[in-house]
């Protein structure tokens, strides 16, 4: 995979240095930002990105806030991370490589998005905390996912739907959706004793998972499997009230 990977991005970041490649941070494609850092230190921060986020969307997500970090709020980042010693801040000059010690020191990463949150709210960055809660939400961000209008109302509902009606059943439910147990323990440990939050937790890593294949009629399905058919008998009745509506 790594080979792979270094095919294809090799060939883009080289040929497109002076482009300003959309995925990096615009000081990556200058000419003196790699002569501090390399090509082969930026490749390895990409394919850990992509390794870890499992598509190209994680890597327009954090591409995306690197970014749009200017100097003065790398500098305000810097100032609220001393726990990184002085001298390697000293070094940092972007977003991107400040987000590769961040992710080194396990601060940030796919499935640990709260230290970056309290940074972006910090230095009221509120444009890019959207972009984070789409990440969050949906996976690969709002370029890579193309839901129907009407598909993504009726998963609005079936997670309204489902929070209030899981309880501590939710974990079930998650395995039958096909969530993993270590998904599932994440989920619990970010929302601890709040099973509404836990069951919305559950209903958004499911989307992240399906994408634009995520449909209501899967959740119904699941419901049922999983003999939770009031559940789905609530649910089910909750869209065609919607769908009287319009």
């Amino acid at each position: 995979m790594r080979r792979e990977f270094d095919c294809t991005f090799r060939n883009t970041f080289t040929s497109n240095l002076k482009a300003k490649p959309l995925f990096l941070a615009p000081d990556v494609a200058d000419a003196g930002f790699l002569g501090g850092i390399g090509l082969e230190e930026v490749l390895d921060f990409l394919f850990e990105v992509c390794e870890d986020l499992q598509d190209a969307g994680g890597i327009r997500a954090a591409g995306c806030i690197s970014s749009d970090l200017s100097p003065e709020n790398v500098e305000e980042i810097k100032f609220l991370c001393p726990d990184i010693g002085k001298k390697r801040l000293e070094n940092i000059k972007s977003g991107i490589q400040l987000f590769q010690c961040l992710r080194e020191m396990e601060k940030i990463g796919p499935d640990n998005t709260q230290f970056l949150r309290y940074l972006l709210n910090t230095i009221k960055r509120a444009d890019l905390l959207e972009i984070l809660s789409n990440f969050e939400k949906y996976g690969a961000g709002p370029e890579q996912i193309q839901l129907d209008p009407n598909e993504r109302a009726k998963l609005d509902i079936a997670t309204d739907v489902l929070s209030e009606q899981l309880g501590k059943h939710w974990r079930r439910f998650g395995r039958k959706l096909g969530i993993t147990d270590a998904k599932l323990e994440h989920i619990s440990a970010k929302h601890p004793n709040d099973l509404r939050e836990q069951a919305v937790g559950l209903s958004c890593e499911w989307q992240k998972m399906r994408g634009a294949e995520a449909t209501v009629d899967d959740l119904i399905k699941a419901l049922r499997a999983c003999d939770f058919n009031l559940t789905a008998d609530l649910l089910t009745r909750k869209l065609w009230e919607m769908e009287q509506q319009h």
